[in-house]
């Protein structure tokens, strides 16, 4: 028999007619206010908390319960204030101390927050939490080592603390032991089946071993429990390209940027995959989709990518989005200066912007290779090959342009040299070996010349426009015949 709807009362409607009758009554206002808390109607636990806590605060389990639920609301402070309290009132009781600390390791104050978990393992020294939270503050500030001692504590203490595990396996991993990383995620999913993220990272430490199927099948795993996780669907990707399955990868990472289209690792990862394929116009798009959240160097960094391979109209495009998005740094300034130069135009920002990148006291690798293309675009060799020598870290660019700079100079021997070196640690890049027979038809050593060009060829390289720009080295190269 169905009840009158108007004659139905919910039990938390019972308790706050029970309070409204009593307001003096605390323990009818504590069951209401735990029972909006059960139903996520912080704010109106607040409130009541707020009324039945005496105006000294000394009611230890009161504002235990106040301080969670402040917590959980998002007010940071007042929990931090409250559980302050609580270790003020009763310092040897565990409780205020691990409230505190785990508000603290929210807020990034991993030292504070260490602290305080200590406070509570000088209390409990077995305290499987407060040492999972201790070993948590170790591993933030980098040492994994302590963290691992914590957590090894940890699981001897409760053989069933999945957590524990998970973040022994995580600390193992980030360790690079694999081995025992692979033990401690499956004893976290022997005691927690539906852990996806001990299945997530158990294929991260199985891709890093080479054993790719099996990475697959953990990442499966992970989303046949949560199939929001976008991390999973781009670390599947990430193994679909080390298998060379480039068009699997992509529909990955499309998975995971609809399921995150505000996170830039699925942005990255198709940046990423379309340079590999050479599809500059996804690598842009996904470049200026993503560029508010990559910043300034993120920015110039593609910006060299485009210009590098000479595709300078997709290089401005990238830079336009840039300067609407008002983003500045110096490898950005550097960039723009190239640009300037290739359109020649607005001569005055020109020369306001290479004075201030030639003045920087600790100019980056970046800007110096960039001030050496600037020159050496003017046919300025000896201020070119001044500021490319001055980079500490040659990009695979900076290496070809200061080869190109000595060649210009007809500095054969050191060019010689630099290539050769380069070679010894890189004998299957086909730069080098082009270079080298650019040289020698320079001199005129066609014999050396054909080896190297053909070494070239064997290694990939294939922009014969620029061989058939150097009449010497082009005569070699018409001279191999069907040896092409």
């Amino acid at each position: 028999m169905e009840k009158d709807p108007e004659l139905v009362v919910t039990p938390i409607e019972e308790l706050r007619k029970a309070w409204e009758a009593d307001p003096a009554n605390r323990d009818a206002g504590i069951q209401l206010a735990q029972a909006c808390t059960d139903c996520g109607w912080y704010n109106q636990a607040i409130d009541i908390y707020k009324r039945i806590i005496d105006e000294k605060e000394t009611g230890y389990a009161l504002l235990l319960d106040y301080g969670n639920v402040c917590y959980r609301h998002g007010d940071g402070e007042e929990a931090l204030r409250l559980f302050k309290k609580l270790t003020e009132l009763r310092p040897g009781r565990i409780e205020g101390w691990n409230n505190l600390g785990i508000v603290l390791l929210a807020a990034g104050k991993r030292d504070e927050a260490g602290s305080a978990f200590a406070h509570v393992l000088e209390i409990e020294p077995e305290n499987p939490g407060a040492l999972v939270n201790l070993a948590s503050c170790h591993s933030g500030n980098g040492n994994v080592d302590a963290a691992i001692e914590l957590l090894e504590k940890a699981v001897h203490a409760r053989r069933d603390f999945a957590d524990a595990w998970f973040n022994l396996g995580n600390a193992r991993s980030a360790k690079k032991e694999y081995e025992p990383a692979i033990d401690a995620f499956k004893r976290a999913l022997r005691y927690q089946p539906e852990m996806a993220s001990a299945y997530k990272n158990l294929g991260y430490v199985h891709e890093q071993l080479g054993d790719f199927d099996e990475a697959l099948k953990q990442y499966q795993q992970c989303m046949a429990l949560n199939k929001a996780d976008a991390g999973a669907y781009i670390n599947m990707a990430n193994v679909y390209i080390k298998q060379g399955k480039l068009d699997t990868a992509k529909k990955q990472y499309l998975h995971a940027v609809r399921l995150a289209p505000r996170e830039p690792s699925g942005w990255m990862g198709l940046r990423h995959l379309a340079l590999m394929r050479g599809d500059l116009t996804t690598y842009v798009r996904s470049t200026v989709a993503i560029m508010h959240r990559l910043g300034a160097d993120a920015a110039a960094e593609s910006v060299t990518v485009l210009r590098e391979l000479k595709h300078f109209d997709k290089a401005d495009e990238v830079l336009h989005m840039a300067d609407s998005l008002n983003l500045t740094s110096d490898h950005l300034d550097s960039e723009r200066l190239l640009s300037l130069q290739r359109r020649t135009i607005d001569h005055a920002k020109m020369a306001a912007l290479y004075q201030h990148l030639a003045l920087l006291e600790n100019a980056s690798d970046n800007v110096k290779e960039a001030l050496a293309a600037y020159h050496s675009a003017a046919k300025e060799y000896d201020a070119a090959l001044e500021w490319i020598e001055k980079v500490r870290d040659k990009s695979m660019a900076g290496q070809r342009l200061w080869w190109e700079i000595l060649f210009h100079r007809q500095a054969w021997d050191r060019a010689i040299d630099a290539i050769t070196a380069y070679l010894d640690e890189h004998p299957d890049n086909f730069d080098g070996h082009f270079f080298l027979a650019k040289i020698a038809a320079a001199q005129e050593k066609t014999d050396a010349a054909r080896e190297h060009l053909v070494q070239a060829l064997k290694h990939g390289f294939s922009d014969v426009p620029l061989i058939e720009e150097d009449a010497a080295l082009s005569a070699v190269y018409h001279s191999l015949g069907k040896e092409t």
